[in-house]
């Protein structure tokens, strides 16, 4: 009788730790692309390019932006996958020409009930220079960067912050879109 407890603990373990399933779920995710956002500086709306495809770029004159995007409670944000854990994932379609370029992402989570002065939790780090630069947009996704955590809207909030930075006088970054929802896939690049 242990024998068998132990025995179906351990496949349990193995089939809760294999990535061979390891998938994005649902077809659900939050999404938005780059042009929506609010704008953390006044004068930033006056200092960014727009595209038709709703892309988004730091102006001639800027070094940087950082725009804000509200995240609302979805469906593909509390997907399951039965037996196996999930995580959400942050998937990101950018343009980082290289050197001098950056694209950076953070989820961020308020908590009004925290008694500290800032209740901030960055939940998903995105850092276009972990990738090779490339004067094409190409997207990427990341399932973890801090420490595992499930969405919490009825306590609360969430937010993405984005950073596009320009420090030479070359090709310019852009935002796309972005997509977040929940994968199956452990901490690593789940880039499609």
């Amino acid at each position: 009788m242990k024998t068998r407890t132990i025995t179906h603990a351990l496949a349990l373990s193995a089939a809760l730790a294999a990535p061979a399933g390891a998938q994005v779920l649902g077809n659900r995710p939050w999404t938005t692309v780059g042009a929506t956002g609010t704008f953390s500086r006044p004068d930033d709306l006056a200092n960014v390019t727009f595209d038709n495809a709703g892309w988004i770029q730091p102006g001639p004159n800027e070094t940087y932006v950082i725009v804000r995007y509200n995240i609302t409670a979805v469906d593909g944000l509390f997907e399951t996958a039965g037996p196996l854990l999930t995580r959400p994932y942050l998937r990101v379609r950018f343009r980082d020409p290289g050197e001098g370029a950056r694209v950076g992402l953070t989820l961020r989570e308020y908590d009004p009930a925290d008694p500290d002065a800032f209740p901030i939790t960055n939940r998903i780090l995105f850092d276009s220079n972990t990738y090779a630069g490339n004067a094409d947009f190409q997207t990427r996704a990341v399932s973890c960067t801090v420490e595992p955590f499930n969405f919490d809207f009825a306590n609360k909030a969430y937010f993405l912050e984005a950073r596009l930075t320009r420090t030479t006088d070359g090709p310019f970054p852009a935002l796309a879109y972005v997509q977040i929802g929940r994968t199956s896939a452990g901490c690593i690049d789940i880039t499609p």
